[in-house]
């Protein structure tokens, strides 16, 4: 009869460690076939995933109460991102498809904000792709970019070396806010000389960013783009 106790506080302490262990392990465990998965929704060289959730086995169920996404050399259409970081409230995911299927499938979002960042040249490929605007050099300083290519002005494509500022315009476009500028040659069409100052919309389109956010702020850095962004209008 002694031993029926003994035994009962063992089995308890078991319980309760393997309890523990659990809900040490869920997170890590869902974390990892959380970042598998995301490399077919996210892709990109590297994707690493934190989860916070309570109860813990809600994880299991596909609810989170926080996702954090840290992912390097994302490509996003044709737009390549150095660096993406979002962190996500109230997440619901299918949890058969995530784990069964190794798939990621959003169910609801209820928060998030992101960061990304698009490196110097990969900027400046980017301007050099888009219709109506030839960037040769680009230069990205903290709060100005310095550029030198061919823009339309005064009813002509003018050769121009100036610096000013990439602002987000019209439907999460990005626009070109030339504040000094000179033409560098001769323009065809139309006597163009000393400084202009003129904005030259949607000389950058963001694709569809992933888990649904929308660009809010752009900034200039020391050699690169960041970009802000929300859920919605936030």
């Amino acid at each position: 009869m002694r031993l029926w106790p003994k035994r009962m506080w063992w089995y308890s302490v078991g319980a309760l460690a393997a309890a523990v262990c659990i809900n040490l392990a869920t997170p890590v465990v869902a974390a990892t076939l959380l970042g598998a998965s995301l490399r077919t929704f996210l892709p990109a060289a590297g994707v690493d995933v934190t989860l916070e959730a309570w109860p813990v086995p809600a994880v299991w169920w596909g609810r989170m109460d926080r996702m954090t996404v840290a992912a390097r050399d994302v490509r996003v259409g044709d737009q390549r991102l150095e660096h993406f970081s979002a962190t996500l409230g109230h997440v619901q995911v299918d949890p058969r498809a995530l784990y069964v299927d190794r798939a990621f499938v959003v169910r609801a979002i209820g928060s998030g904000h992101a960061q990304a960042t698009v490196s110097q040249d990969a900027l400046a490929r980017t301007l050099a792709r888009e219709p109506g605007v030839r960037i040769h050099a680009l230069v990205v300083q903290p709060g100005r970019v310095l550029v030198r290519g061919v823009i339309p002005a005064l009813g002509a494509d003018v050769a121009i070396e100036g610096a000013g500022r990439l602002v987000l315009g019209e439907g999460g476009t990005i626009d070109l806010i030339l504040e000094r500028a000179a033409a560098t040659g001769a323009t065809r069409g139309a006597a163009f000389k000393g400084q202009v100052t003129t904005r030259i919309p949607g000389v950058m389109r963001i694709p569809g960013l992933p888990f649904g956010l929308q660009l809010t702020d752009v900034r200039m850095d020391d050699g690169r783009l960041v970009l802000d962004a929300g859920m919605g209008s936030s």
